[in-house]
């Protein structure tokens, strides 16, 4: 049987690009937070950040 290494960038951006509840529930068992400190949302930004380079 083969296993992945989910600390790849692409395999971890799939498990948890993908799937929001897995998501917080890793960072929730992950940080020392407790309480009203735990993560409830989170929000997905833009995974690739594109350069604008400005004509000189």
């Amino acid at each position: 049987m083969k296993y992945y290494d989910p600390r790849a960038d692409i395999l971890f951006k799939k498990i948890f690009g993908r799937n929001e509840d897995l998501t917080i529930s890793f960072l929730n068992a992950m940080l020392p937070l407790e309480g009203d400190g735990l993560v409830k949302t989170i929000k997905y930004l833009q995974p690739e950040v594109l350069l604008v380079i400005s004509d000189l």
